[in-house]
């Protein structure tokens, strides 16, 4: 019998010691299988069973001193399922749109429309230069001709008592329909008009006679007159000034103009008046100024004559200056420079995407005839750049020179600019 209870003794030991040890939190055992865990009731219980270590050799998880084991532990590095909380990668997000199509609906993204102001000279250059040929010979046809090979016109004064004798009207008829500027050098050339003893009705015959007869013979009104010699007294200047829109002068209070004689009076050598000739624009394009030459006939005809490869060579001096320089007639330049100071450019939204450009400003409207050039800053280049029309819808000029878009108009016309259209290239792609 004792050595019956004995045996039931050391099986109830030993059970208890192998239930003691899969209570204790043993994980797979030695061969990788996994082991079922107890389900245990959540209420205290009065006598805690006592925990044991596995026992030696067996393989287990070690307790996490830092919370539940596989809970907080970072993700297997060698392989293992990531974590359900990492970021999933996104497709990229589409490009902005192009500057063109937010231009195109709010210009003035592109165009600083407050800044609007008017250039110096028209189509944004900064210096000016004005060519004039006095007494009306008639090698003045071949002046006219080098002229227009570089793309100019020059200015005629002539004596309307001598065209009979010299050309004859059909004559200067025909350089002015080519865009030369006929312009008026007193009835006779005669009479030395700075004399203060002469009559009012000398003056007037000299200085309004003749303009009315010009425009009597050609059927337009000269605008500019020079006086013979450059002599004048106040009171012909007076009349003068107020039958004309300007004088040619030899100075006009100004630093940066200069009159270029193109004689060979003023000079020992043809070479040495080409060489001032040339110098004297140089100073004038470099300080932002107005030239005005003064001449005759070309290649010995009239007085004091120049050669046709004198003109040549100084019109190409003048073609290296042409982004900056503006070559045209004396009246041209001369009613830009008056005009301009009456004018302030408005630039105002019409509508999405397009900007109006006006002229505001008190001016004679006999005067102020010929274009302005207004310039708005550019804020963003543009490929397609921009374009511009009249309110009848007629295209106009719309160039950007470095940071400045310039479109020219006429007091009282309106212009409306907006986004040039752009082709879609071979390698564009839309998202």
């Amino acid at each position: 019998m004792r050595s019956y209870r004995a045996l039931v003794n050391s099986l109830l030991l030993t059970l208890l010691a192998g239930l003691s040890a899969c209570g204790g939190g043993g994980g797979g055992g030695s061969d990788g299988g996994s082991v079922s865990r107890p389900v245990t009731d959540s209420s205290p219980s009065p006598n805690p069973p006592a925990t044991h270590p596995p026992p030696a050799g067996q393989d287990g998880p070690a307790a996490d001193p830092g919370g539940t084991p596989g809970k907080d532990t970072p993700p297997d590095q060698t392989g293992g399922d990531k974590p359900d909380n990492e970021p999933v990668p996104e497709d990229d997000p589409p490009p902005p749109p192009p500057i063109e199509s937010i231009c195109a609906t709010t210009i003035d993204r592109c165009l600083d429309l407050n800044a609007a102001s008017l250039t110096r000279y028209l189509g944004g250059k900064r210096s000016a230069a004005s060519y004039t040929f006095d007494d009306g010979y008639a090698s003045s046809t071949t002046i006219a001709e080098i002229f227009e090979q570089s793309g100019w016109r020059a200015t005629f004064y002539i004596v309307p008592g001598t065209v009979e004798t010299l050309t004859g009207w059909d004559y200067w008829r025909a350089i002015a329909a080519r865009g030369h500027e006929i312009g008026n050098h007193s009835m006779t050339h005669s009479i030395e008009l700075n004399d203060p003893t002469l009559s009012e009705q000398t003056l007037m015959t000299e200085i309004v006679g003749a303009q009315q007869l010009i425009e009597q013979r050609l059927g337009m009104r000269p605008r500019t007159i020079a006086f013979p010699w450059h002599m004048y007294s106040a009171r012909a200047l007076e009349i003068a000034e107020k039958s004309h829109l300007s004088v040619r002068k030899l100075a006009i209070g100004e630093s940066n103009y200069e009159f270029a004689f193109f004689d060979l009076a003023h000079d020992t050598t043809p070479e040495q008046a080409l060489a001032r000739a040339n110098a004297q624009l140089t100073r004038v394009v470099d300080t932002d100024g107005w030239l005005v030459a003064g001449g005759h006939g070309v290649d010995g005809d009239g007085w004091s004559p120049v050669s046709s490869q004198f003109l040549r060579d100084h019109l190409a001096h003048a073609a290296r200056f042409s982004s900056r320089l503006w070559v045209d007639t004396y009246e041209k330049v001369a009613r830009y420079r008056a005009c301009r100071p009456l004018f302030t450019p408005s630039v105002f939204t019409s509508a999405p995407g397009k900007a109006v450009v006006t002229l505001t400003g008190q001016h004679d409207p006999r005067l102020c005839t010929d274009p302005l050039t207004v310039a708005i800053p550019v804020k963003a280049t543009l490929q397609s750049g921009f374009k511009a029309s009249s309110r009848s819808g007629a295209a106009v000029d719309a160039v950007v020179v470095g940071e400045r878009l310039l479109v020219s108009l006429r007091p009282g016309d309106e212009i409306t600019v907006e986004v040039a259209p752009t082709l879609a290239r071979p390698d564009t792609r839309y998202r």
